[in-house]
């Protein structure tokens, strides 16, 4: 038998957990291993499992075990609902490495068959617990070993998160489980000591601590157990909150600084939130005794003051200002003990070569103070990784104080140690609602004679075609939508640029006499009570920008319908803007319409953005959740072959020219951007 040969068949021996005294003996314990591990390969995410076999490959030096095989390995398992299927699935593997030619391992890609998925079935503590039965291939004590007690312990908590009815019940049977193996014991004991410590949580509060929450209509209520696990988990040192919008993360927060005793606290957020004073009231109302600064207040904060609670809150904004570097350097001085960042996705690093002034600031801050004493940070954010690992690293190494050793480049295997990476410094609550989400998209095609401004086009970039799809393709079906939408039912209309699009949008809703408010950066009137709150004061359309995605609570009271009209690049924006109408509070199902502009044949808003948008779901899914994409493909985009395909599909007779008012903005705005470039050109010269 060749000897490189010999050595492949070994590793998989070792991968697979066989012992096989010859090459025979080899492919029947392979079949056993598999029936053996089977229900703990289905129960682990597959980036979880990917990460193991990774590892442990890395430890042992196994040289001949490539990771496109690993990956191959895992896949097999993914989508699979039964175990004859998955066994088969790795026989193919199995055979493709056994009649592969000297030197060369694996030759054929294993076809995993089409088969339907099945709804998940609610995992228990208990069977938790279970999966670990075969787990003495992970050497005791080792990363590897503690990673898997932590990754097992967070997974039962999340468990109870959605399936709290039978608590008593689950854990009587997650403790009727005896002869454990060593993973299973620190597992058991871990989680029974935690369970201990949240069911008594109230012993641990601070004295001014009153652990009652206040919801939108006044009501008061007791802490959730999300809210006390992930407070628990917060208070012992840099942790990610990462329940979805809606599940209470600001008293994550607060109990944190509880638990911890932390007397001054930084906290960071959208500057609405400081404005329409929902972190203040937050505060107040469990900390009735404690002193909160705004960010106008912290400057002129007396030395000599009484001591007690603080809280200072500081908006993103006011953070990129000069104002705000004076702020950080009277928080030093301060010596603030704790900081919370809402909305954290905020400060993640979209380019390592451009960092925004507010990360850049925030880093210095904290590495000035970590050089003298420890200071951990909480983050709040239901979306910390939608475009990439880097983003996802940075958030962590910020929260952490920790460098990871992680490569930006977006491969399955980077995605899944991300993965792990952040379930051992986070937790998620996944809520479920008792109403659902139906999501649709509304076609909009229309022809239009484009290429006398073919040189327009091409210098007005992104914002100039989503104009032209906006007005000519999908106002007049937004318009026939609307006028069949019930009186009483209120429309968001979204839209992530605001230059050229509200205006557009406004106007044609005016000249229809349909009302409408708005919530963008400079117009808040139509949420903002000091400005009128309108839109839940009798107007029917709120037309909202990337404002509207963070922090806000109350619009499901008011609102079941989000119709995106002009795309952004994330899916994680997407999906906090549908938070804000899909949360605790709403009582109808929610509807979320995507107008989707065709022009001339050619797919804009599918081929551009949705194609995008798409994309980073398969980042963000497979970071968050640690589900195992099937391929990874970058979106580049060539700007002045996207206007020659829409030009290529005119047809003379069919099409018609631009709106003349629309066609006059648009000359405008172009010869303002050829303006400004003759002025850069200049100024080099």
């Amino acid at each position: 038998m060749p000897n490189k040969k010999l050595k492949y068949w070994t590793s998989w021996d070792q991968i697979l957990g066989v012992k096989s005294k010859n090459e025979k003996d080899f492919w029947v314990d392979v079949g056993k291993a598999l029936k053996r591990n089977w229900k703990m390969y289905k129960q682990w995410s597959s980036s979880k499992l990917l990460v193991t076999l990774s590892e442990m490959i890395k430890v042992n030096n196994y040289k001949h075990v490539r990771t496109e095989i690993v990956e191959n390995f895992v896949r097999s398992f993914e989508g699979t609902p039964r175990k004859p299927e998955g066994i088969k699935l790795v026989d193919t593997i199995i055979h493709s490495i056994k009649h592969a030619k000297v030197g060369k391992y694996i030759t054929v890609k294993p076809k995993s068959p089409k088969v339907k998925k099945k709804p998940k079935k609610v995992i228990t503590p208990a069977m938790h617990l279970l999966q670990l039965k075969d787990l003495n291939w992970v050497e005791r004590k080792t990363k590897l070993y503690d990673s898997h007690v932590d990754w097992t312990v967070k997974e039962i908590w999340q468990s109870f998160f959605v399936n709290q009815s039978k608590k008593n019940a689950q854990v009587k049977a997650f403790n009727k489980i005896t002869n454990l193996n060593e993973i299973q014991k620190d597992v058991k004991k871990r989680f029974n000591e935690e369970y201990k410590t949240v069911n008594a949580i109230e012993d641990n509060y601070s004295d001014d601590f009153t652990g009652k929450v206040i919801d939108n209509k006044g009501k008061k209520h007791k802490l959730t157990m999300h809210q006390k696990v992930a407070g628990l988990y917060a208070s012992k040192g840099g942790f990610i909150d990462l329940g979805n919008t809606g599940v209470g993360k600001t008293y994550t927060a607060t109990l944190a600084v509880s638990l911890r005793n932390s007397m001054k606290t930084l906290v960071i957020c959208p500057a609405n939130l400081i404005a329409n004073e929902q972190w203040k009231n937050n505060i107040e109302s469990v900390f009735p005794e404690c002193r909160v600064y705004s960010q106008h207040e912290i400057l002129e904060m007396p030395k000599n003051r009484r001591k007690i609670r603080e809280f200072y809150l500081v908006s993103f904004q006011t953070l990129s200002r000069s104002t705000g570097d004076d702020i950080l350097k009277r928080m030093i001085k301060e010596k603030i003990d704790y900081i919370v960042i809402d909305e954290g996705q905020r400060v993640k690093v979209r380019d390592e070569t451009a960092i925004s002034k507010v990360r850049a600031k925030l880093q210095n801050t904290l590495l000035k103070i970590r050089k003298k004493r420890k200071l951990d940070v909480l983050m709040l954010t239901a979306t910390p990784a939608p475009n990439t690992v880097t983003e996802a690293k940075s958030l962590l190494e910020l929260v952490t104080g920790k460098k990871f050793k992680i490569s930006g480049y977006n491969s399955i295997i980077n995605l899944s140690k991300m993965h792990c990476a952040l379930q051992e410094n986070a937790i998620k609550y996944q809520k479920r609602y008792p109403v659902g989400v139906r999501e649709r998209d509304i076609e909009c095609a229309v022809k239009l004679r484009l290429s006398p401004h073919r040189k327009m086009l091409v210098n007005l970039g992104f914002l100039g075609m989503d104009q032209i799809s906006l007005v000519e393709a999908k106002m007049p079906e937004i318009l026939k939508r609307l006028s069949k939408t019930p009186k009483n039912d209120k429309v968001i209309i979204f839209t992530k640029y605001v230059t050229g699009m509200v205006d557009e949008i406004s106007e044609a809703l005016e000249r229809k006499g349909i009302t409408h408010t708005y919530y963008t950066g400079t117009k808040k009137e139509g949420l903002e009570p000091s400005l009128g709150a309108e839109f839940f004061n009798g107007k029917k359309v709120l037309i909202a920008s990337s404002a509207i995605a963070e922090g806000l609570d109350k619009i499901q009271d008011a609102c079941r319908n989000i119709w995106f009209v002009g795309h952004g690049w994330t899916y994680s924006e997407r999906q906090q803007v549908i938070g804000r109408v899909y949360r605790t509070g709403q009582k109808r199902n929610v509807d979320v319409l995507t107008f989707m502009a065709s022009i001339n044949g050619y797919e804009y808003d599918k081929n551009v953005k949705i194609h995008r948008i798409n994309t980073k779901k398969i980042y963000h899914d497979c970071i968050v959740d640690g589900n195992y994409p099937e391929t990874i493909s970058e979106t580049r985009y060539n700007w002045k072959k996207i206007v020659n395909d829409v030009i290529r599909g005119e047809k003379v007779k069919g099409s018609r020219l631009i709106e003349i008012g629309l066609l006059k903005k648009l000359e405008k705005h172009d010869r303002k951007i050829t303006k400004n470039k003759k002025k850069r050109k200049n100024k080099k010269h």
